[in-house]
């Protein structure tokens, strides 16, 4: 969804595509994630000894989740904002590259 800001600013699309496109994306996540947690819940309630298991998975998974939204909210950025951005991070001791270097990566093949 924050990336559609990015294609928004570029001029790439308009703003009611934008949010038609977010309504659409929010619908269907909340249909997934609704039929993922009853899933999950009956999984559970047959085996709950699965819980520390997936407890670790969840962790991965807000981690993974992390790096997704830091990465769509560097994509709606401007140019100048990223440059005093990647100065006041490097000026605090933080190397923002190397979460950088892995976006590039799949952005330089085409896909978003």
């Amino acid at each position: 969804m924050l990336r559609t800001e990015a294609l928004r600013q570029r001029g790439e699309i308009d703003r009611a595509t934008q949010v038609r496109t977010i309504s659409v994306t929010v619908w269907e996540s909340s249909k997934q994630g609704a039929m993922v947690r009853v899933v999950l819940s009956v999984v559970l309630l047959i085996f709950p000894w699965l819980g520390w298991p997936l407890k670790l998975l969840a962790f991965v998974g807000m981690g993974k989740a992390t790096l997704d939204v830091f990465h769509a909210f560097w994509d709606g950025l401007g140019q100048d904002q990223q440059a005093q951005q990647l100065a006041a991070a490097h000026d605090a001791g933080v190397n923002l590259r190397r979460y950088l270097d892995s976006e590039q990566g799949i952005n330089s093949r085409g896909v978003a």
